[in-house]
Parts: structure tokens; C-alpha cells; sequence
């Protein structure tokens, strides 16, 4: 090799100081040393007004990917994030806008899931000697159901402390896939089960890596057939009626801009339903005006008067813009009744028979004080 060759390689294999474009990302991703925590340098005329900041190049490539408008992200992408992230977007663009981002966003995840894959280890599933030894400790509280999910929660959340940066722990943390519940049943205990009449089983000692005995396999029997049964009347029945709701609520469409009616529905907001309420109306009863709710409207812990269909005055098959709420000009459509009809298949079997059938690997059991619960 002479020297001309030479420098050829080192200019190929040398590392950039700054990064500015997602080819330049992709570019030092080839690169045998680089990992996507790897330090580098980033400079955005809006996002950092210019100033030179130091961020991991998982993070430089996620800033790429959102509009040059919006503030730069430096924590942890994790499921809630992203989801706040994904809100704030369609709060923030327009329908068209928000197409293209998350159809960008979707496009640059499935690339970098093929050139930067999260991997899982054999080594990873092999306990060490002190995680085995607090297993062990694990079959005197086989006889109290609750006190063993407690101490079998708390030896897997010291093993995930033990694996911390691998990929279980990355995927976990994320909130992408799976829990320490489910890491708890794979290598810990599978602990209880419940059957079809819902009844609750004596701990499974033994883990999912570990194999059952013939009792315990015939134990967690009981919880498979369980499934079967909700996953086969949890999918048939809601997509079904979801069906029939979307040929009765066909013609519903939006009508005029407000209704004018005078009966509000009256909710109080906490923080799970705030984030549910944007682009909805309700009445400021400070200065009697009808006001959107945004990020930024002060109402969680509140009681507040909520323009809503149950309470519409538009004539025929239609609902007022005002009491609808602004979701429609996101979905893009005024064919409302069909897009609220199909909600319902979503919410019958994603968030029940599927999510019952994939979250089943360990049964969540707590003592219950009801007159503390009943005063509370």
C-alpha cells in the first residue's frame, strides 16, 4: 500500500467533529467505533440559536428528523416522550405538516433499526451467583402470594441493575417492549397465574428460562387457555359491533361553527385526561367566554364546563364545530361518526383482548384496605 492509499483510508475512517445532516449521521454510523452514544458537536440556527452544544448522535439524528421550528430534545426518548412529543406536534402544524413528519419520523426509525439494531445477549439470561442465591431464598414465601411478587419484583429490578446497558435494559427503560414484571416471570419466577374463572394459583417458583416442573406446567396451563378464551371473544365481538356502529353513525359529519347550546358537560381534569382534552372548548367561568384548551390552560385538578356532543343543538345528522373540538381539522375530514365508530374496534381489541392476551405473564396481586380505600 503506498502513502496516497494511505491517506485514502484515513480520511475514510476518520471521525467528524460536527454533525449537521442526517447523511452525515448515517455516514459516521458505518463506522466500526461509532455508537449512537458517542459525543459530537451540533450547531442549529433556531434550535440552539447558533451556539455549538455536545449531544450524542442518537440524539443529534432524532433532532434531524423533527422540523427545524421545533426545540431540541436532550433527555432520554422513552415511549412517554415521544408520546408528548407526538402531541405537541399535531397541537402545534397543520394536518398536511403533520403527515410528513411522522411520515419522516416512521421512514428514518426503520433505517436506523436496520443499521443500529438493539441486540439481546444469551449472557444477558444467565444469572449470577447472588441473583441466584436471593431466588433461591424466593420458595419460603411460596405459601404468601403477596410477599412473593414483592421480593421477586425487587430481585428483578437488582438484576436489571446488574445488566444495566444491555439491550432488556435498554428496551425496558424505553418503555418499547415489555416490563420488570415480564422480565420477572422470564428469568425470576413466573410466580401466580389465574384461570378462566378467575381464579388465582399458588406461586410458580420456576422461571420461564428455567422450564416447569409438571405441576407448574399444568398451572400456567390454566392461564393459557384463559387467553385463548379472551383473545377469541374479545376480537370477534368488538370488531363486530364496531361494524354495526359505523353503518349507524355513517352520515354524522361536522356542521356549523357553534350550536349555541347552553348545557355543558361538567369534568374534572387530572393529568391523564388534560392530555385528552386538547383542541377542546370549555367555558372560562372568570370571564365567561368559550376558550380551546391547550398545552398551556391551566385546568388540571379543576372542575370545568365542557362544550360536548352529548349536549349539540345542530340540526339533523351533524355536530357543531365548537362542541366537536378542533380534532377534525388533524383528521382532516368531517366525517366524524365513521372515524369515532372505528375508535371502538381499536379500544375492544387492542386495549383489551390483545392487551389482556400480551400482558398476562404475571398476575399483578396487593392487599387491599377497603375502609382506607372507602374513605380515600
Amino acid at each position: 500500500m503506498d502513502a496516497e492509499e494511505a491517506v485514502v483510508i484515513i480520511v475514510a475512517t476518520a471521525r467528524v467533529d460536527s454533525l449537521s445532516t442526517l447523511d452525515e449521521v448515517y455516514a459516521e454510523l458505518q463506522k466500526e467505533d461509532v455508537k449512537v452514544s458517542d459525543k459530537y458537536h451540533y450547531s442549529h440556527p433556531i434550535k440552539t440559536k447558533n451556539k455549538t452544544v455536545s449531544l450524542s448522535l442518537g440524539r443529534i439524528w432524532f433532532n434531524l428528523l423533527l422540523p427545524d421550528d421545533y426545540p431540541l430534545i436532550d433527555e432520554p426518548v422513552t415511549k412517554k416522550v415521544i408520546s408528548k412529543i407526538m402531541l405537541d406536534i399535531i397541537n402545534k402544524y397543520e394536518s398536511d405538516k403533520i403527515s410528513e413528519i411522522f411520515s419522516n419520523l416512521q421512514k428514518h426509525i426503520f433505517k436506523m433499526t436496520a443499521i443500529h439494531p438493539v441486540t439481546l445477549s444469551i449472557n444477558e439470561f444467565i444469572l449470577p451467583d447472588d441473583i441466584k442465591k436471593k431466588k433461591e431464598n424466593l420458595k419460603q414465601y411460596s405459601d404468601d402470594i403477596v410477599k412473593f411478587q414483592e421480593e421477586s419484583s425487587k430481585i428483578s429490578s437488582d438484576y436489571l441493575t446488574h445488566i444495566k446497558g444491555s439491550g432488556i435494559d435498554k428496551m425496558i427503560k424505553s418503555g418499547s417492549k415489555g416490563s420488570v414484571n415480564d422480565l420477572n416471570a422470564f428469568v425470576i419466577a413466573k410466580g401466580p397465574t389465574i384461570d378462566i374463572e378467575d381464579n388465582v394459583s399458588k406461586p410458580i417458583t420456576s422461571s420461564i428460562n428455567d422450564g416447569f416442573t409438571p405441576e407448574e406446567y399444568y398451572i400456567a396451563a390454566k392461564e393459557a387457555r384463559r387467553l385463548c378464551y379472551i383473545k377469541a371473544k374479545g376480537t370477534a365481538e368488538p370488531g363486530y359491533l364496531a361494524r354495526r356502529i359505523v353503518f349507524a353513525n355513517c352520515n354524522t359529519t361536522i356542521g356549523s361553527k357553534d350550536c349555541k347550546t347552553n348545557k355543558y358537560l361538567t369534568i374534572t381534569v387530572d393529568d391523564k385526561l388534560f392530555n385528552r382534552l386538547q383542541g377542546r372548548f370549555y367555558l372560562n367561568e372568570d370571564t365567561n367566554k368559550l376558550e380551546e384548551i391547550t398545552p398551556d390552560t391551566k385546568i388540571v385538578g379543576k372542575t370545568i364546563k365542557l362544550r360536548s356532543p352529548l349536549y349539540c343543538k345542530e340540526k339533523g345528522d351533524k355536530i357543531c364545530q365548537t362542541c366537536y373540538g378542533k380534532l377534525y381539522e388533524r383528521l382532516n375530514t368531517k366525517y366524524i361518526g365513521i372515524f369515532a365508530s372505528s375508535i371502538l374496534n381499536k379500544i375492544g381489541v387492542e386495549y383489551f383482548s390483545m392487551k389482556a392476551k400480551h400482558k398476562a405473564t404475571q398476575v399483578s396481586i396487593s392487599e387491599v384496605d377497603f375502609t382506607k380505600d372507602l374513605l380515600k
